[in-house]
């Protein structure tokens, strides 16, 4: 609500924006894992996403994605970051679980 400026209508677009953003990101990480695209590219979304992040409130999401784009940045190496990129889709999953919930109850 803070980055929407109290405004519930925005904040739940913001937020149903970096819903649609999953897929493509879960895509990137599998694919990235699976050394089908290169830490340059991926580089590219998690920028995107992490912005996402950022703008929808999931400080969690928003941290792990920073210290991932960080990382591949300095270092270019995706080993690096094969724990935190897991721990990403975790977290991933467990926003879905909420953003299903609260759906509910608007519902």
């Amino acid at each position: 609500m803070q980055r929407a400026n109290n405004n519930q209508t925005l904040a739940l677009d913001m937020f149903v924006m970096l819903q649609e953003s999953f897929a493509e990101i879960e895509s990137g990480i599998e694919q990235v894992l699976a050394q089908q695209l290169n830490a340059d590219e991926f580089v590219l979304l998690i920028h995107r996403f992490r912005g996402g992040c950022a703008y929808s409130g999931c400080k969690r999401l928003e941290s792990l994605a920073g210290t991932i784009e960080d990382s591949l940045r300095q270092h270019g190496e995706v080993a690096r970051v094969e724990p935190e990129l897991l721990e990403l889709s975790d977290e991933i999953e467990k926003v879905k679980l909420a953003a299903k919930q609260i759906n509910q109850q608007l519902s």
